[in-house]
């Protein structure tokens, strides 16, 4: 797993938060069920260990993912993963570039709609907007 995937924990001082971030390593996901339930269990573990967290998970350099063992597999780490994501993750950003990737993160959403603050972004500041967003509605409301 750590070859296709780097993981980094960063503390978003300003707002007493921590973002988890997971980046691609490579242009291409591998065909591989049992990479992605690393991934998927790597992925749980951090959420789990750091609650109130945001997730950046970085797609923008794929060019290359595996459709249908994705398909597949969602039914099973969205049932494992979407508990955990209501207690303890504040927001995610997914970050893709190629409008391939974008569609398919789409069609997952249409289906699995996400259960926290969720955005599709380009850029760095898109995601970090959205997260300052996210942040000033949820402290108007308390």
């Amino acid at each position: 797993m750590d070859q296709y995937l780097e993981l980094k924990i960063k503390n978003f001082a300003k707002y007493n938060k921590k973002i988890i971030c997971f980046s691609s390593k490579g242009r291409e996901i591998p065909n591989d069920g049992e990479i992605a339930e690393q991934v998927v269990k790597k992925y749980k573990e951090m959420i789990e260990k750091n609650p109130g967290c945001i997730t950046f998970i970085d797609f923008r350099i794929i060019e290359k993912f595996p459709i249908t063992l994705a398909w597949n597999k969602i039914n099973i780490f969205s049932t494992e993963i979407d508990p955990i994501a209501r207690k303890n993750l504040f927001a995610s950003v997914i970050f893709v570039s190629g409008s391939s990737m974008k569609t398919f993160v789409n069609s997952i959403f249409q289906v699995y709609p996400p259960v926290i603050p969720t955005k599709i972004c380009n850029t760095n500041e898109e995601g970090m907007d959205f997260i300052v967003q996210v942040i000033q509605k949820r402290a108007k409301k308390e």
